[in-house]
């Protein structure tokens, strides 16, 4: 049984070779995001300013990888800490 997703399907047209469907069995595929989603995250749009979105982007590209996504995350929750601290200390 062949992998559809890693077969050279341009080369195989080039040479004349057609491949019908039928040689696929996909009755034990799975619809959906290959890697499950992380519970504790949420999936959300967000508009941020370009400048701030390519400082994130360009941190992960000095540290040679990473997720810029994280980075925001972890600036986000740094503030809350913060912005906590500030509430309870003025209580």
């Amino acid at each position: 049984m062949r992998n559809p997703s890693s077969m050279n399907w341009v080369k195989l047209h080039n040479e004349g070779i057609t491949v019908s469907k039928e040689e696929f069995d996909f009755t034990s595929a799975k619809q959906g995001a290959l890697v499950p989603a992380d519970p504790t995250k949420t999936r959300i749009t967000i508009r941020l300013d370009t400048d701030v979105l390519n400082w994130f982007r360009n941190q992960v590209h000095e540290a040679d990888g990473g997720n810029y996504h994280t980075l925001i995350n972890e600036a986000l929750r740094q503030h809350i800490q913060r912005a906590s601290t500030i509430s309870r200390e003025r209580q």
